[in-house]
């Protein structure tokens, strides 16, 4: 993890550098989602966007087959703990802010995470008919995918199929948006440019 947010391996095993590195990080970012607490983190993130429910619905999805999933051993995880002490301790400090942040909350957080796992649930049931299928990601890796309901009205549908959108997929989707409303708005300033020239001449 050190490594995508920039931090040089050969400061892994410098103690001082580390924890200024998370610092850093923690002034960086509003908030750092933690994967075993999912949901909390989406309900915190509502919070912190003043989204709506619907905006967060999804079901898991990618995860790897059965057979790939490796066992580890106690002396191998305390040895990963150790080789990787440096996204431990980021992990440590991040999980620490993080239920910081939701005790910084109102009270009414935990009946949201309630309305919000019911909700997420219903819609699940609605979109998908409860059966995983094997789709090929990468060569020679499969992952399990959710089969969507036949017959889903269009509005409906649309909605599922996003819930199950890979994240390559989603990145492309979100940057050609980007790039729409970036050129839309450079259109309008040059408009406005052109308008003014044209009063002035």
């Amino acid at each position: 993890m050190m490594f995508d947010f920039g931090l040089d391996y050969q400061f892994y095993q410098n103690l001082t550098a580390v924890k200024e590195y998370i610092a850093f990080l923690e002034k960086e970012f509003d908030l750092v989602k933690i994967m075993e607490y999912f949901e909390e983190s989406t309900v915190l993130m509502k919070c912190l966007l003043s989204w709506k429910f619907e905006d967060f619905f999804h079901i898991e999805s990618n995860a790897r087959v059965d057979k790939e999933r490796a066992e580890m051993s106690d002396n191998l995880k305390e040895n990963i703990k150790r080789w990787k002490k440096a996204d431990m301790l980021l992990y440590e400090h991040f999980n620490r802010t993080f239920w910081r942040q939701i005790n910084l909350e109102r009270e009414g957080f935990y009946d949201d995470l309630k309305t919000f796992h019911r909700m997420n649930e219903e819609m699940n049931q609605r979109c998908f008919n409860g059966t995983l299928t094997l789709q090929l990601v990468y060569p020679s890796k499969y992952v399990k995918s959710p089969v969507l309901n036949p017959n889903l009205p269009a509005e409906i549908k649309d909605k599922c199929e996003k819930m199950t959108r890979k994240e390559n997929a989603y990145l492309t989707h979100l940057r050609n948006r980007q790039s729409s409303k970036s050129a839309g708005y450079i259109k309008t300033l040059l408009d406005e440019e052109e308008e003014a020239d044209n009063i002035i001449s």
